[in-house]
């Protein structure tokens, strides 16, 4: 949803997309909290991310539309303090209401925010219009590629490791198949009338370097997020094998 949401938010207006987004990540947590099997959940998870996911590169997008270049400096840190804050204070906000109220909260506790953003976005937005005309020249093959290719990317990486990589059959086919989807992609990319991604973009010096301090200091933020438990564990660990030593 994210690299489809600048398409998307030209097509339907970022009014209408927001509202879309919000409104439906709002509908699954409902759904998920309701689940009452495993199948259930990941299909509403599934849902819940694609149609949130456009809403944080159209908050991005948004503020460059809106304000004043001579204002990003102060704009663009505190959007992406709370893009940041919330994987920091959620894994702590979730344990408490798993341990005092019980896991479907974790979904539940999105509802009435949800509610309040949506009807934000439909009656607040409104610098943009929609251009349907985007909807009969839509690239539903460099889609597919997209999708597959990062699909399949995604589950050779973090399952590889797991299976020995290319000495387990599953992985070579996902690779083979990711391949083929990127191969897909890109050739829609450079050579479809309205493109999914607009690759071209990268042409610009600026924002191709952007782009590559953006992509560093993601690995830095968010990495941290996952070798931080691991690290506190391991001492967590340690410190008890010495206190029973002694």
């Amino acid at each position: 949803m994210i690299p489809l949401s600048g398409y998307l938010s030209r097509m339907l207006s970022t009014r209408w997309l927001f509202t879309i987004s919000a409104g439906g990540f709002t509908v699954m947590s409902v759904l998920c909290g309701l689940s009452n099997s495993m199948g259930e959940m990941i299909l509403w998870r599934t849902l819940q991310g694609f149609l949130g996911g456009a809403m944080i590169p159209m908050v991005f997008a948004s503020a460059y539309t809106i304000f004043p270049r001579s204002k990003m400096h102060i704009v663009s840190p505190l959007i992406g303090l709370v893009a940041t804050l919330a994987p920091t204070i959620g894994p702590t906000l979730g344990g408490y209401l798993t341990e005092f109220l019980s896991w479907h909260w974790l979904f539940f506790i999105n509802v009435v925010p949800g509610i309040v953003v949506t009807l934000a976005a439909f009656f607040l937005i409104d610098f943009d219009k929609p251009d349907l005309s985007l909807l009969s020249r839509f690239d539903w093959w460099g889609f597919l590629g997209l999708a597959v290719f990062l699909g399949t990317m995604e589950y050779v990486l973090e399952e590889g490791a797991a299976d020995d990589w290319f000495a387990e059959p599953t992985i070579v086919m996902m690779t083979a198949i990711m391949t083929l989807g990127g191969f897909l992609f890109f050739w829609r990319a450079f050579t479809a009338e309205e493109p999914i991604v607009r690759l071209d973009a990268f042409t610009d010096r600026n924002f191709a370097m952007g782009s590559i301090f953006s992509f560093g200091l993601g690995i830095g933020l968010y990495g941290m997020i996952y070798i931080f438990p691991v690290y506190l564990s391991g001492c967590g660990g340690t410190i008890r094998s010495r206190s029973a030593r002694r």
